[in-house]
């Protein structure tokens, strides 16, 4: 599994945000610091994720334990929905905070690109779909079920759990699947690399011209890197409001024939499909002319 190095799987993973959190560690732009020689998460980090895994675990343990009466169901799988969908807007702008013209970071972030490259030169990474394909199969399935039989009380809310971790589950498997793109930015990155300071000349008495210098590098790059992935991103909040939300509807609602649900999962599906295969093909793309931009125009 030398395709998973750089990703470390947690039992508790199953929301959004930690999709886009490994994804963007990946791509050396997520807060951490380098402490003692090691890669060390922030304390917003930090206590953004504990806060935030609490808050989630709680409310789904407690709704697990005692559902709610049935007018407050529907209220409940959309607030756990946009808690989510929170939760990454604000793991994104972190991200884009992050960067900024400051010695420290500066130093951070170019030790980040020296690892990332290093690993991705050793790392299989290949992009396979099948995952998330079964996965939404799965859910799809499972939503229709829980409206065809109409079941009602605890066993529908059950149901309708089961569904809601699925479907955190598959959206972290889409990231970790697209995220493979990323073997193609291998010669991104030895170019970038060759372009940057090595990080012991990049220190408190390195002048000012080339702080800024590499600074403009970094910040340029990953503008770059970033563009590509933005299909992937916004695949990502894209599949987590709509498939989240509606599995919700498709559980909850008992007035809705059969027919229209049928033909709303069939469509979604072939929706969704279409759209992370395009996102794969735009990022394999726009990679690609980047390579050659850097490689025979710089």
């Amino acid at each position: 599994m030398k395709r998973l190095c750089c990703v470390k799987l947690s039992g508790s993973v199953d929301s959004a945000f930690h999709s886009a959190s490994r994804i963007s560690m990946y791509l050396g732009v997520f807060p951490y610091a380098i402490k003692s020689g090691k890669l060390q998460a922030s304390k917003l980090y930090l206590f953004w994720s504990t806060l935030l895994m609490l808050s989630v675990t709680g409310l789904q343990i407690l709704i697990f334990i005692d559902p709610p009466i049935e007018e407050n169901e529907r209220f409940m799988s959309k607030f756990l929905t946009y808690l989510q969908l929170g939760s990454l807007s604000i793991t994104l702008i972190i991200n884009l905070a992050w960067l900024h013209n400051s010695k420290e970071k500066l130093n951070s972030a170019l030790i980040l690109l020296n690892k990332v490259n290093n690993r991705l030169a050793t790392a299989e990474m290949n992009v396979s779909l099948i995952a998330p394909f079964t996965g939404l199969l799965l859910i799809t399935v499972l939503a229709g079920a829980g409206a065809f039989l109409k079941v009602e009380g605890r066993i529908k809310f059950i149901l309708l759990y089961v569904t809601y971790y699925i479907t955190s589950v598959m959206i972290y498997a889409v990231a970790l699947q697209l995220s493979g793109t990323l073997a193609l930015t291998k010669h991104f990155f030895k170019e970038l690399h060759i372009r940057l300071p090595k990080p012991r000349t990049v220190g408190h008495q390195t002048s000012i011209d080339v702080l800024i210098e590499s600074h403009e590098t970094i910040v340029t790059a990953c503008e770059a890197v970033n563009q590509a992935y933005a299909p992937q991103l916004l695949l990502i909040i894209l599949t987590s409001f709509v498939l989240v939300t509606g599995n919700s509807y498709s559980v909850l609602i008992s007035d809705v024939s059969e027919a229209t649900i049928t033909v709303f999962w069939v469509i979604l599906f072939a929706h969704l499909a279409w759209h992370i295969i395009s996102a794969c093909d735009g990022t394999y793309t726009e990679v690609s002319y980047i390579c050659i931009y850097l490689i025979y125009f710089t």
